[in-house]
This record gives structure tokens, sequence and C-alpha cells, in this order.
């Protein structure tokens, strides 16, 4: 498995550092500021292979110019005029390595009509960088997309293993778990899981990466044919929901109005 570090940015975005355990040198993913991952490269004397990005939201993008001019590296993402530097362009299904890891892209729109994840395997371990679709018991907020676009885009971790780690680009988990106890109550997963949480989070650690399989448990955007999770669609709507995406839909517009 790669090392994986957190560069806390803003308020609540996180830089993630990848760094190989034999490598001086590291990639860095979506950022949105320059100068505290130029700190991080200084102060541990790392030098930059790479740059991933999701999407071309600014406060994913917005160090790019910068980090290029300290260092060097060529900027791999999506082909999006709003994003500066691209050398390499990706697309769903695109393969390449990071050095002796395999990275496979997927195409998850919803949240904007660019966004890409990367999935990367390495020495048995899966790890993906899933930008602001996938969140820690939550989901991005669809800004350029559709319900069913980001649905789909959700559904396509189902496919991966219980113990593949999702490193999201912000710090929301203690309020997404807020909404989750709203939407399941008797969820005893979701209530040990905030507890754990708001401990972490008084002690100023980081809640990510989460576990795929945590997710299943807590995550009622990925619990859509749960009962429960259909019931208090239907208390919504006033009605049973047709399907799940329309239990998807109207918890994603109760979650915008959290």
């Amino acid at each position: 498995m790669l090392t994986v570090t957190p560069i806390p940015t803003f308020t609540d975005n996180y830089v993630w550092m990848i760094h190989h355990p034999t490598q001086d040198e590291v990639c860095v993913v979506d950022p949105g500021e320059a100068e505290p991952v130029i700190h991080a490269l200084r102060e541990r004397n790392l030098r930059l292979n790479s740059i991933f990005i999701t999407h071309s939201h600014f406060d994913h993008i917005g160090g790019i110019d910068a980090l290029v001019r300290h260092q060097p590296a060529p900027v791999i993402g999506p082909s999006c005029t709003g994003i500066p530097r691209v050398r390499k362009a990706v697309a769903e299904g695109d393969t390449f390595t990071l050095w002796d890891a395999q990275v496979t892209v997927w195409h998850l729109p919803g949240h904007l009509p660019e966004h890409v994840a990367y999935v990367i395997t390495h020495g048995g371990s899966t790890q993906v960088f899933s930008g602001d679709v996938l969140f820690a018991a939550g989901c991005g907020r669809i800004f350029n997309g559709t319900h069913e676009q980001l649905k789909n885009s959700l559904d396509r971790y189902q496919a991966l293993p219980e113990d593949t780690l999702v490193y999201a680009a912000h710090e929301y988990t203690a309020n997404n778990l807020l909404f989750a106890q709203a939407v399941e109550p008797d969820n005893n997963d979701i209530r040990k899981r905030a507890a754990k949480v708001n401990q972490i989070r008084q002690e100023n650690q980081p809640t990510l990466p989460t576990r795929l399989g945590d997710e299943r448990k807590t995550n009622p955007f990925l619990r859509c044919g749960q009962a429960t999770v259909q019931a208090m669609a239907g208390e919504q709507l006033g009605r049973e929901p047709i399907d799940e995406l329309e239990v998807f839909s109207t918890i994603r517009k109760w979650k915008d109005q959290f």
C-alpha cells in the first residue's frame, strides 16, 4: 500500500500527498493551495513526481500554477478548460503506472461533468482518491449534473472490496453523520461511528481515509436499497418512492437543506 499524508488547506480541504516507501518523490492530489504543499515538500526533502486533479473547482486547482513554478511536474486530470497546465488528459478507463502501482481512471459525473476519481492498486490494496463525489458518510452536491448521474457514479464503488480506502477531499464526516442519523435514527453503526468521529475531531485529527465497508453500513447515499432509508425518503415525499433513484434524489435534496 502506498503511504498517503493529508495536507490541510482552506478550512476543510485535504490535499493528499502520495508517497512510495522506497522513493524520495511524491504525487499530490487536488492542490487548491500551493504553500502548504511546498512547505511539506521542503520539510520532508521530497520531489514532486506529478499532480492529480479530479475536477475544476478552485479549491482543487488554485495552487497548480505556483506549485509547478516551484517544482515542475506533469499535471494529470480530465480534459476541461478550467484546469490549467494539464499535460496528460485522462478519461474513463485510462490506466497508467505510478511507480509500481496501477492507476485506473473513473469518470464520475454528477458533481461536475468532468469529475474523475483515481483508483490505485498496489500490493493487494485498493486506494481511491474520490474528490467531491464520495465523502465519508455522504456525497457531493450537484452543481452541474443530475441525480441519476451522481447515483450511478456512487454505485460504481459497490464493486470495490470492503477494505478499499477512500480519500475524499473534504473533512465533512461529522456533519454528514448528523444527517445520516436523521435518515436512519435506529442505525447503531451510524451512532457508534458518530461518537468515534466526534472524539477524533476533538483531538483535531482527520477522519479520513474512510473504509468502504464502513460506508456501506453508514452512508445513506450508498444505502438506497435499504428499507429504512426508503421509508424515510417516503416520509419526505409523502408517498412511497418509485425506485432507488427517487430515494437517492429525495435524500440528496433533503441534505441540501439540512
